[in-house]
């Protein structure tokens, strides 16, 4: 709903005038991709959302809630549960009545990002629909990955968070758009010569400073186009190639080197020891210092 004679309201700010509270985890990606998310749980609510500058796409949890929302004479009655999701484009306005506390996350996406991923993901031209507590578990998975990806603040979650929001964008235009078209799909294979010189940017570059959006430019595709034929060619993803590849170099680190742990952590692009124990641990079932000590080659 974009109106140029609406005056917009900034979304954080509304958000926290009518819920009345402040959120319980704020997280924000980088310039490379614009978006909040917020951990809000909130009391009963009785207010009406004025016109607000952002897309809002809110993911419920927790306790089931009865939820009436009146927009215009449209008034619409429904349950909020865990797997259910509302939207709140850019530009609306609904008056909003529930009588108990609900626990929900909410992603913010400016006009600008929400233009731009639609031009990534091949999308076609469409608006984000209102939707209130409407079943749909795969966007309110893909809200809470991002929050968490943003929320662990690792380098080598970039292409992870990139690539989320995409999905995100994608799964927003098919289900919750007033597009009718479906968006393209491909069996596309990146070329031999395309392949190797993306795998060694990636192989090259300092964890972090690549993105999908940046290796799409290269071959002068788009970011989804580019994702899908990626992975028709070697089987993983931009970040889980990148993820095993940034494993293998801290296997040989950790075997034929003296670094501290927290050092190769770094190096492997994670904001912490525990965060690349973390993974370290699901990949091979030992933390980094038992696989050391089983076959460290400087003994």
């Amino acid at each position: 709903m974009k109106n140029d004679e609406i005056t917009l309201n900034d979304t954080v700010k509304e958000m926290t005038r009518v819920l009345k509270n402040q959120p319980q985890l704020s997280v924000q990606s980088s310039n490379l991709i614009s978006g909040c998310c917020y951990r809000w749980p909130h009391g009963p609510l009785h207010e009406t959302i004025a016109p607000m500058d952002q897309h809002v796409v809110i993911a419920h949890f927790g306790n089931m809630q009865r939820v009436e929302r009146r927009t215009g004479t449209q008034v619409v009655k429904e349950t909020i549960r865990e797997g259910t999701i509302s939207t709140i484009p850019l530009g609306s306005t609904s008056r909003w009545d529930m009588a108990g506390t609900v626990d929900v996350i909410h992603f913010y996406i400016p006009d600008q990002t929400f233009d731009a991923l639609l031009l990534q993901a091949e999308a076609p031209p469409g608006e984000l629909l209102l939707r209130t507590a409407h079943h749909d578990k795969t966007t309110a998975k893909i809200i809470s990955a991002i929050n968490e990806t943003l929320a662990d603040n690792n380098r080598i979650g970039q292409l992870l968070c990139e690539h989320l929001m995409l999905a995100l964008i994608l799964q927003l235009m098919q289900n919750h758009s007033s597009a009718t078209k479906s968006v393209r799909q491909s069996n596309t294979v990146l070329s031999a010569r395309a392949l190797k010189n993306s795998l060694e940017i990636l192989d090259s570059r300092p964890v972090g400073e690549v993105t999908i959006q940046a290796l799409a430019a290269e071959l002068g595709i788009s970011s989804a186009h580019f994702c899908r034929a990626f992975k028709n060619s070697t089987g993983l993803t931009p970040y889980g190639w990148l993820k095993q590849r940034v494993m293998e170099r801290a296997f040989l680190q950790l075997q034929s080197s003296d670094k501290q742990v927290a050092e190769i952590a770094f190096d492997s692009g994670y904001g912490s020891q525990n965060a690349f124990t973390s993974a370290f641990r699901k990949m091979t079932g030992l933390t980094p210092s038992q696989w050391r000590k089983k076959h460290s080659v400087t003994k």
